[in-house]
């Protein structure tokens, strides 16, 4: 499976639990959570994609 499908995938999962409805201050603990768990992780993929894209620009110069 390549990068840019484990984001999608990622992402979708992450859109499905913003639609979670919770009660109860435990649960609510839970589902941020994973939601903080799941933005760190998209976030740290693209960043990694983003630095790869700019490295070859790097030694042209």
């Amino acid at each position: 499976m390549e990068k840019k499908e484990v984001i999608g995938r990622l992402s979708a999962m992450l859109n499905a639990l913003n639609t979670i409805s919770v009660s109860g201050k435990a649960n609510v603990l839970n589902l941020g959570g994973c939601i903080a768990l799941t933005e760190e992780i998209i976030q740290g993929l693209s960043k990694e994609e983003e630095e790869k894209k700019e490295e070859p620009k790097e030694e042209e110069k």
